[in-house]
């Protein structure tokens, strides 16, 4: 009977100690695992922040090459980024015939033949297709076509006559409606 109790001591011993071994193994696989997935997601998180401190600059970038002053109009759904030395700029809209002429001007300090105020840089006008087509320019130095949207044309001319210190405000303007962007 003896030896039968220390057998099964022994066995209970042997069995527990197989237990116990093989909790402490799942628990160090499961621990070792756990420090795996965090060293990953470490590693993860690490390329995320240097992904968004790059998307960051980029952002930067752009914003530094795309400064300016953008005019926004709803009523056809465009804009347009103006150069920031066009800061005071005004817009006068006036619409005839179906016709929308948007003026563009700017500040200016006058000259001997202009007065000191705002005055005409460009003009953007927007017509229905039909209308377009059916203008004859008599007379008139021709727009320069832009860009068709929707069931309209967009088209631009330059001021004839400007103040002398538009000269560099001129040659800005090709450049400004190039930026024209449909929003709708």
């Amino acid at each position: 009977m003896k030896e039968r109790i220390v057998y099964v001591l022994i066995t209970v011993l042997f069995v527990g100690t197989g237990i116990v071994g093989g909790y402490y193994y799942q628990c160090n696989k499961s621990k070792t695992e756990i420090q795996n997935l965090e060293s990953q997601k470490k590693d993860q998180i690490k390329a995320l922040q240097k992904e968004i401190a790059d998307l960051k600059e980029e952002k930067e970038i752009l914003e530094q090459t795309t400064d300016g002053i953008e005019y926004i109009n709803t009523q056809y759904g465009f804009s347009l980024t103006l150069p920031d030395t066009w800061k005071g700029y005004t817009v006068e809209e006036t619409s005839e015939d179906s016709i929308s002429v948007y003026r563009f001007k700017l500040p200016s300090e006058g000259d001997e033949i202009f007065e000191k105020g705002d005055h005409l840089i460009f003009l953007l006008s927007i017509y229905p297709k039909k209308t377009w087509f059916d203008l004859q320019w008599e007379g008139e130095p021709d727009p320069c076509y832009l860009r068709e949207h929707d069931d309209y044309i967009f088209d631009y001319s330059i001021a004839q006559h400007s103040p002398s210190d538009f000269s560099q405000r001129l040659e800005e303007v090709k450049d400004v409606v190039w930026t024209l962007k449909f929003n709708k």
